[in-house]
């Protein structure tokens, strides 16, 4: 249904205020904000009907799950240079959660999981990785939290493959609400990496959850972030045992003088932050048919007001736009991706 008024401006403000003052309270599910989009903005369109009976998060599509059956069903193109990949799209909410699933082929199932290890090499001590480490299989999508200029017609362009910052957006207000399904950290948490993409800020501090200086990344609670002091060297090594995954809370900085560490020490390349990751997400390849699955759920509303808010009327249709990203065994910006946004459309009850 056609929107009588827009809370883009307003939205702006309040993201502002969010970054700045440590957070403004969201409306409650029942004050209602309309989508700030009165139609499809883009020729891709992925629609989510009411479900009665929500599906199960856990990677498969059962025979019964009435849910993804009866959902409609989209096809999105996403393109590099010299690759296409087709991946299936559905989608459905129920009264409190919005759930997507992906499917799409893959020649193989590609996982990570590799650790930082300490070696001696020419009579030194160094840290090995290989250039294999952080790349494995990997799909994520992008919300647009707050209205972004030309995300409607460049989608991630505008913020990650254009300008003089990787990952940054252009002006004060821009939020990107990124969901990054892991082949092998999503196994391990069971939930998908959050993260916003805004302007760059003046320094990175996980803990405080402060912007970076090169790429505007705010890393949200229950996220994961590079434990990466730079190309050669992890930030934190383990006071224990090793962890796949690392918890801060037992790790401690690398030493300047290696020599202190035992012998062949090693530090997961990824560290959970603190506190409940807001998207369950999990996933399954199928051998025979070389296809991915993964499903995803998240709360139509949260208490971040930087993420994207589902927080429309259900009884009236609403409209959003994400981007969508594919990696092969790749990292970086070695992925393919869609040329414009999808438009996620609810459909009303």
């Amino acid at each position: 249904m056609k929107k009588t008024f827009m809370v883009a401006i307003c939205v702006i403000a309040v993201c502002g205020l969010v970054i700045r003052c440590g957070g403004v309270k969201l409306p409650s599910p029942r004050s209602y904000v309309p989508s700030r989009l009165e139609g499809p903005a883009t020729s891709d369109l992925l629609s989510a009907e009411y479900a009665e009976l929500a599906p199960s998060i856990d990677g498969v599509v059962g025979d019964l799950e009435d849910a993804w059956l009866d959902a409609l069903e989209t096809e999105l193109i996403a393109t590099g240079e010299d690759e296409e990949v087709k991946i299936t799209a559905k989608a459905t909410y129920d009264d409190h959660n919005v759930y997507l699933l992906f499917t799409w082929e893959d020649e193989s199932e590609n996982l990570a999981g590799k650790m930082w290890e300490m070696k001696e090499r020419r009579g030194e001590l160094a840290w090995g990785f290989g250039s294999r480490l952080p790349n494995e299989d990997m799909l994520s999508i992008g919300f647009e939290s707050t209205p972004i200029e030309g995300f409607e017609a460049e989608g991630c362009n505008k913020l990650c493959h254009s300008g003089p910052n990787y990952m940054a957006a252009m002006k004060m207000g821009e939020l990107l609400d990124v969901w990054t399904w892991r082949a092998y950290e999503t196994y391990l948490t069971s939930s998908a990496c959050n993260h916003i993409v805004g302007p760059l800020g003046e320094g990175i501090n996980p803990d405080a959850q402060e912007f970076d200086t090169t790429s505007g990344l705010i890393y949200l609670p229950g996220t994961l972030y590079p434990n990466k002091k730079n190309v050669g060297s992890p930030l934190y090594v383990p006071a224990g045992p090793p962890q796949q995954i690392g918890n801060k809370d037992i790790m401690m900085p690398v030493p300047d003088d290696l020599s202190a560490l035992p012998p062949e020490t090693k530090a997961p390349y990824y560290i959970q932050l603190p506190g409940k990751a807001d998207i369950k997400c999990m996933a399954s390849y199928n051998e025979d048919d070389k296809i991915w699955t993964v499903e995803m759920k998240r709360s139509l509303v949260t208490e971040n007001n930087m993420q994207v808010q589902f927080a429309h009327n259900p009884e009236e249709d609403a409209y959003y736009l994400f981007h969508l990203s594919v990696f092969d065994d790749s990292s970086g910006e070695d992925h393919v991706y869609t040329e414009m946004p999808t438009t996620l459309e609810f459909v009303g009850k």
